[in-house]
């Protein structure tokens, strides 16, 4: 797989058009120093986040753009080689979204859960994904065999998911119901 300059977006997320801008952003903007082609050209070179905390075996591949504030994931796969497959993992944004629903081909049914669980992989084995050839993640994919592809497909339900804690806090603060009369 050839590698991408670290200049391109690792997700559709990284190009995140409709997030917030900073103050100077919006100075800028007010100004007129800078057009939206200059912001989004910007925004698909953030500076990537550091994630703490990551385990030694985990390999970040250097052109990895990891948003902010995110809960990355590693995750090593046992293969049927004896060997290991290091995966890099977080969830998913809208965009993300957008793209794992267009390669189920309207399959949604059989295919939505696996094409968004491996929407979430990020890097695999120290090499960043490029989803303009998803032949890799594919491949990762058939390797992992089938235990492990549904156990990605658990991890992606707890990662999208409120825990029961936070399912809780939910209901009792933040949802009121009325009768209308």
């Amino acid at each position: 797989m050839a590698k991408r300059s670290p200049t391109k977006p690792a997700s559709i997320d990284d190009l995140a058009p409709d997030e917030e801008l900073t103050v100077d952003e919006e100075e800028a903007l007010e100004e007129g120093r800078q057009n939206p082609a200059q912001r989004l050209a910007a925004a698909a070179n953030p500076k990537s986040a550091i994630v703490q905390g990551a385990p030694a075996w985990a390999r970040v591949p250097a052109d990895l753009i990891i948003p902010k504030n995110v809960e990355v994931a590693f995750m090593k796969v046992p293969l049927k080689d004896g060997s290991e497959m290091v995966l890099v993992l977080w969830e998913l944004g809208v965009r993300d979204e957008r793209l794992a629903r267009a390669r189920t081909q309207g399959d949604i049914g059989t295919r939505l859960m696996d094409e968004m669980s491996k929407q979430m992989i990020r890097a695999i084995d120290g090499v960043r994904v490029d989803w303009s050839n998803p032949f890799t993640v594919e491949k990762a994919w058939e390797e992992m065999g089938a235990k492990y592809r549904s156990v990605l497909n658990v991890w992606y339900l707890k990662a999208h998911q409120l825990n029961d804690d936070e399912r809780t806090d939910f209901f009792a603060k933040c949802v009121v119901s009325a009768r209308a009369v």
